[in-house]
């Protein structure tokens, strides 16, 4: 085993005995309850691997005294240290090292454990209805924003932050990592950062990442559909990456500031009528729909505001060859001329 990887899993196991740690100091605190869980809090914020150890550290201790077996407090620090029934943390060996754990309540410890890590807690769903823009601190102290009619599952564990883009559009701003990646999911593709503010866009398979600050790999996901000559590709500022039908391509673009859409204007520099109109539908109370695909590959350079449809709607009839009929039900239809 290499210095680095031994010193790497020792600062680990101490970070989960101190989590331990707190966890028996609070269960104990009485009075001074308020004080200890403000310092706690202080801890955890320090650093992602502390909070993760010391959520980690309730979920076993709240398995530990369900169990017949297993429900003294050096127990819980062997289990949260990963270090076997017999170790406990040197601060407080004077007060807990009273006793050995007999193995048969180990390996109860250790089913405990096992249950708590292969029982991840269920995905984080943030989903917007049509029209809403809404901004979320994640618990890493990263911040995503939800596009309308937009929706992300997010999920981190102690060695990666993972979030699922289901539908729509978000923009990311990531709290800096090196040992804990942040993944995005997209279809078959996936965006992976240590720390930056990017985009990501999703239509179906579609996927469309553009990088404001810092760098991003996009890639295909392990059993993607894409060819395997597709390789990944690295973005930084002002460039974007495009999964269609053709693959995985990279390109630079100046028409817009990726996240541009949070401020309630959308730009587009040569693009399908068909994703402007998708994207359009997401912020529009009524349907808007295209009378056939060959409306939808007409190609056109825009802006508009997301609270002003019907301005945008008028200025497609002036400069394509279109027309804008409204339905009886409401919806509106875009016909080639």
């Amino acid at each position: 085993m290499t210095p680095d990887l031994n010193c790497r899993r020792s600062a680990e196991s101490a970070i989960k005995a101190k989590a331990g740690e707190w966890l028996l100091d609070l269960e104990e605190a009485g009075a001074d309850f308020d004080r200890l869980e403000a310092a706690c809090r202080d801890w955890r914020a320090e650093d992602p691997r502390h909070d993760d150890a010391f959520r980690l550290a309730e979920r076993a201790w709240s398995a530990l005294r369900q169990s017949e077996a297993a429900r003294s407090e050096e127990q819980l620090l062997a289990v949260v240290a990963d270090e076997g029934p017999a170790v406990v943390a040197p601060w407080r060996e004077s007060r807990w090292a009273k006793a050995l754990v007999p193995t048969a309540i180990a390996a109860s410890i250790a089913g405990a454990l096992v249950l708590v890590r292969t029982d991840p807690e269920p995905p984080l769903r943030i989903e917007t209805p049509t029209a809403e823009v809404r901004t979320v601190a994640l618990e890493d102290q990263s911040e995503v924003t939800v596009g309308a009619r937009s929706a992300i599952d997010v999920q981190f564990t102690r060695s990666e932050r993972r979030v699922v883009l289901a539908d729509g559009q978000a923009f990311f701003t990531v709290s800096p990592d090196r040992d804990r990646p942040f993944v995005v999911e997209a279809g078959d593709t996936e965006v992976v950062v240590t720390g930056t503010k990017f985009d990501v866009w999703r239509s179906g398979e579609r996927v469309r990442v553009s990088v404001l600050e810092g760098s991003v790999v996009v890639r295909p996901r392990e059993n993607s559909s894409l060819p395997r000559s597709i390789r990944e590709q690295r973005l930084a500022p002002g460039q974007v990456a495009e999964r269609d039908d053709g693959g995985l391509h990279a390109r630079n673009v100046e028409a817009d500031e990726p996240g541009s859409w949070r401020t309630g204007r959308l730009y587009y520099e040569n693009a399908a009528l068909a994703d402007v109109i998708a994207d359009a539908n997401r912020y529009s109370q009524a349907p808007i729909r295209l009378a056939d695909t060959r409306v939808g590959a007409l190609r056109v350079t825009t802006s508009f505001r997301t609270n002003a449809l019907d301005d945008f709607l008028a200025s497609l009839e002036a400069t394509l060859p279109v027309t804008i009929d409204r339905a009886s039900n409401g919806a509106v239809v875009v016909a080639q001329r």
